[in-house]
């Protein structure tokens, strides 16, 4: 029995590797056609009714109102929403779908950084991880010139601010559901957004047909979809292996970049994307999984 669900939970993970696959391209795509603040703005605003559903669904509606989480909540909404999202979505603009994928990776970099900073041991095989990926950072960033793209650094140093979120969302999971958390967090973004909207002068225009398509998938498979099949998943198996299935992402999102949005690689995206795969591969070794949380 136990192993049958163990299979499901392959399923709903590989389900929502496939889904989180095409964040970075449709970003990249959006970010180009439209504002890219609107377009953030307008993907967190369609994933809130939905999310909501499912909030009132699970009867943990009430959550959001716990006064013991609300700081907590309040930081996973600017570290996991506002401040990478808007980072990501202003530099992907001047770059490449392929290089926001891979630049990205960087997360794990700061998520180590950030558990040696909270006491946990680091494993060589995780050290050696961080080291290739961030190798396989350089080769991406250099292109073979010396001249830096600012967009593409500021995709590399956004991710820094996603395991502070994770940190908090963990602890705040002690208290609230995960759909509590979703829901939280989107109408608290969705508030700062709003509200950065109107202080630089955005109008709120109907975007061009071309992202309709991509809002939509963006607001529900992205930001709904894939976060429930990830919890789905989750409560199916361990944290290790369920964050190794979803770390493999860089893998379909290149092949995706290919097939369906005309991105040819370079030998340097090449390079960089094997040697952050071997990054990956050594940090799967490592034991030391999980962010260590005081109570």
């Amino acid at each position: 029995m136990k192993q049958k669900e163990e299979k499901r939970g392959e399923i709903f993970l590989l389900v929502c590797l496939l889904i989180q696959s095409f964040f970075p391209l449709f970003a990249n795509e959006g970010a180009k056609l439209f504002s890219p603040l609107l377009y953030l703005t307008y993907m967190i605003g369609i994933s809130i009714p939905f999310l909501l559903a499912i909030n009132l669904w699970r009867g943990e509606f009430k959550q959001l109102f716990n006064r013991e989480v609300f700081w907590q909540l309040m930081g996973v909404s600017l570290f996991v929403i506002v401040m990478p999202s808007l980072l990501i979505f202003w530099a992907t603009k001047d770059s490449s779908g392929i290089n926001t994928t891979l630049l990205t990776q960087s997360e794990i970099i700061y998520a180590t950084i950030l558990c040696a900073f909270l006491g946990e041991r680091i494993s060589r095989f995780r050290l050696l991880g961080v080291l290739f990926i961030l190798i396989g950072g350089v080769l991406v960033l250099y292109q073979g010139a010396f001249v830096l793209n600012r967009a593409d650094l500021v995709l590399f140093l956004a991710p820094a601010f996603y395991p502070l979120g994770n940190v908090l969302a963990k602890k705040a999971l002690k208290r609230v559901g995960w759909s509590t958390i979703l829901l939280f967090r989107a109408l608290i973004g969705e508030a700062i957004l709003i509200a950065l909207c109107l202080s630089l002068g955005e109008s709120f225009s109907i975007p061009p047909r071309e992202i309709w398509f991509s809002l939509l998938f963006m607001g529900i498979g992205v930001c709904c979809v894939a976060k429930i099949f990830w919890y789905l998943g989750l409560q199916r198996m361990e944290v290790g292996k369920a964050t190794a299935i979803i770390m493999t992402y860089p893998a379909p999102a290149l092949l995706f970049a290919v097939l369906f949005f005309e991105e040819i690689p370079t030998v340097y995206q090449l390079f960089g994307f094997f040697v952050i795969c071997i990054g990956i591969y050594f940090i799967l070794k490592s034991q030391s999984w999980q962010y260590k949380v005081s109570a």
